[in-house]
């Protein structure tokens, strides 16, 4: 996915967005509150969703941007699943399929150059 593939408004909240994330990680390590820190749980989450999402919608159906964008849905949920149960497994799955969104994402990235 391309950056002109997307809107200048879609930019503009995913900056602001991007900029809100990094300040409540900031504080999280700051100020070691465990509440800070479910909350930038719980946001990673939803983010890496919304990411994979847009990624899906913009790939035209080509097989990288899908899996691509697949991969970052599933690290979301995975995350959501091991912070509501607690689960080990969820959250190292969540983390390999983070590793291979972002794998295939800069892939995708350099092959289109």
């Amino acid at each position: 996915m391309a950056a002109s593939e997307i809107s200048q408004r879609q930019q503009n909240l995913l900056r602001a967005f991007l900029l809100g994330y990094v300040l409540l990680v900031l504080v999280s390590i700051a100020t070691g509150d465990p509440l800070v820190s479910l909350v930038v749980d719980v946001v990673f989450s939803v983010a890496i969703v919304v990411v994979g999402y847009l990624v899906l919608v913009n790939s035209d159906g080509q097989t990288l941007g899908v899996t691509t964008g697949v991969a970052f849905v599933g690290s979301g949920v995975a995350q959501a699943i091991g912070l509501v149960t607690g689960w080990p497994t969820a959250e190292t799955t969540s983390n390999l399929l983070l590793l291979a969104g972002l794998g295939l994402y800069l892939y995708g990235r350099v092959r289109s150059r």
